[in-house]
């Protein structure tokens, strides 16, 4: 389904009833809040902390994860940061969308609770919680290229189709 602003989302998993009309910006920040939401419930078991979304036009990239990014000045209050590329947004079918909100997730799940490789690298352990949440990783773009490398890709709806069946039953 896509919205006034052009924004797609999952009939049922993204209420903007809350929301001005004639305000874009909150449409957009709170339909992403509330799928990252609905994804940590459904695949990551609510076990992903809090973090900030962000929109940020970095060339080249759908979106991105970034730990600790937001804090307070004491450092008690800690963020991380998923940042979701506004062009993507506009562009790409909902389920890419989706897919790289949690292509982004499982980066958050591997900082906290596994070993993150170095930074647009892709390793086993990370390969393993995609396919865990129904994404492949793939240096082509294929389900028969490498899992693991530099700048692989999403390449299967599997997650998404999942999430959303799960929600229409409740």
């Amino acid at each position: 389904m896509i919205d006034d602003f052009g924004f797609p989302h999952p009939v049922g998993c993204i209420d903007t009833k809350e929301v001005a009309p004639s305000d874009p910006i909150s449409a957009t920040y709170t339909r992403l809040i509330t799928a990252y939401e609905f994804f940590n419930h459904r695949l990551f078991a609510e076990r992903l902390p809090y973090r900030l979304i962000t929109l940020q036009r970095r060339s080249g990239t759908f979106g991105y994860f970034a730990g600790d990014r937001f804090g307070t000045r004491d450092r008690t209050a800690i963020a991380d940061e998923i940042a979701m590329n506004p062009v993507y947004l506009r562009e790409h079918r909902l389920e890419e969308v989706l897919q790289t909100l949690t292509h982004e997730m499982v980066h958050c799940e591997q900082r906290h609770f596994g070993k993150p490789s170095r930074a647009g690298y892709h390793n086993k352990e990370f390969a393993a919680m995609m396919r865990r949440v129904g994404l492949v990783t793939s240096t082509t773009g294929l389900p028969s290229g490498n899992p693991t490398g530099i700048a692989s890709l999403v390449s299967t709806l599997r997650a998404t189709a999942v999430a959303l069946e799960g929600s229409s039953g409740g």
